[in-house]
């Protein structure tokens, strides 16, 4: 492959040439790097013949498509789009309509001839121009369609992105105020009653010590979901889910039913007495123990509150189902994760994650998933019932920042 070639491919595929790196260097992508790049894309690499004929059919491929897939812009940046038209088509009048996130339609007329021409090409001695299109609308932030109409005919579609300026920050600092606090890892808090890794309660207790010392946050290392059925695999960047809890940093001894016997029972054991001390002395965080032990009690905690409240028409049932319910399917395919998880580690049977599942396991929608669901029904509201609980405690924990 050609010098030039290569670099009009990756230019085609948007792979970057240059970066910086982390000690803010300038680095050069090795052509090998490309190369290897554009191999895992399809490219045929190694056969300039057929090489040749996927760089024309792309290239086909992006004239012969009127809009672009999709273009970025910051908010209240000066909108252009990019048409791309037969010759003889340019001097027609279109219509952009653009719809909104939020169900807006607004509408703008144009020629693209108007435009700034900005290439030209021919296929099959057929003429395409492109034209830079001036959209003089300003869009909130969103993610919108814009149509390109033409006598009621849509001839294409694309997506507008509008993004922010830049990332969120908080009033203060925008008003040049400074503001200190502690980042911290929440595993890593130690207190006389947590169970040998910190827990919501504890950070609740940081929040307001540090707030009595003038502190105005509190930053946290992730606490995404993970694994319960695999509880060494613990890299708080490498979650299960992103948008939910790792049930860890649960403080079981502040849920109702903590006190009932049948917890206490199980809490007060010998054995279960000795793991408990040995995690709480341990200068690292025993994952795999500290893992098992939580879990046995949050089931028998469990048990109490779905007799008591879940199974019943009870209030705290309704604000249960009402959490199930605006979880969506990503709380449910979460809660049948874990469960499926388990019940393959159960099993010894290849579980580290859904890659290496029974095949008839691999997909949430698979039929067998759905009987899996059906049967274990009461594990995987377990799953459910341990988010509720973690999203909870996290909440009022926030409540208390808020307050102080």
């Amino acid at each position: 492959m050609t010098t030039s070639l290569l670099e009009q491919l990756v230019e085609y595929r948007g792979i970057e040439s240059n970066y910086n790196d982390a000690w803010g260097r300038p680095t050069t992508i090795a052509s090998e790097t490309k190369t290897k790049l554009l191999s895992a894309m399809g490219y045929q690499v190694d056969k300039p013949e057929l090489l040749l004929k996927q760089v024309q059919d792309n290239s086909n491929k992006t004239w012969l498509s009127v809009l672009n897939p999709v273009q970025v812009f910051r908010i209240e940046e000066h909108l252009q789009i990019v048409v791309r038209l037969p010759i003889e088509l340019v001097t027609d009048e279109y219509v952009a309509q653009i719809n909104t996130e939020l169900g807006e339609v607004i509408q703008h007329q144009f020629v693209p001839i108007d435009g700034q021409l900005a290439n030209v090409v021919h296929i099959e001695d057929i003429e395409f121009q492109e034209y830079l299109i001036d959209i003089p609308i300003t869009l909130p932030l969103g993610y919108h369609t814009l149509s390109l109409v033409i006598d009621d005919d849509e001839l294409g579609s694309m997506r507008l992105i509008i993004a922010p300026s830049s990332c969120f920050k908080p009033e203060t600092l925008t008003q040049g105020q400074k503001v200190w606090g502690l980042s911290v890892q929440l595993y890593c808090l130690r207190s006389e009653h947590n169970w040998g890794v910190g827990d919501f309660s504890d950070l609740s207790f940081l929040v307001e010590m540090l707030a009595k010392q003038g502190a105005q946050f509190v930053g946290l290392n992730p606490i995404h979901a993970l694994y319960p059925a695999n509880a060494n695999a613990c890299s708080p960047y490498g979650p299960s889910s992103r948008r939910w809890l790792n049930f860890i940093y649960i403080d079981v001894t502040a849920l109702d039913g903590y006190q009932q016997a049948s917890t206490q029972s199980i809490v007060n054991d010998v054995s279960f007495q000795y793991k408990l001390q040995q995690v709480r002395a341990s200068n690292l965080v025993d994952y795999e123990t500290v893992t098992a032990l939580k879990l046995q009690a949050l089931e028998s905690v469990f048990e109490y509150q779905n007799s008591q409240y879940l199974s019943k028409n009870t209030k705290l049932n309704k604000v249960f189902k009402a959490f199930v319910a605006e979880g969506g399917d990503s709380l449910q395919t979460l809660a049948v994760y874990d469960a499926l998880q388990e019940s393959l580690a159960t099993q010894e049977k290849p579980s580290w994650g859904w890659p290496v599942f029974p095949k008839e396991f691999s997909d949430f929608h698979n039929p067998a998933v759905k009987t899996f669901t059906k049967k274990n029904a009461k594990r995987v509201k377990f799953f459910l019932w341990l988010q509720w609980h973690a999203s909870l405690q996290l909440e009022q924990v926030n409540l208390v920042a808020q307050k102080k």
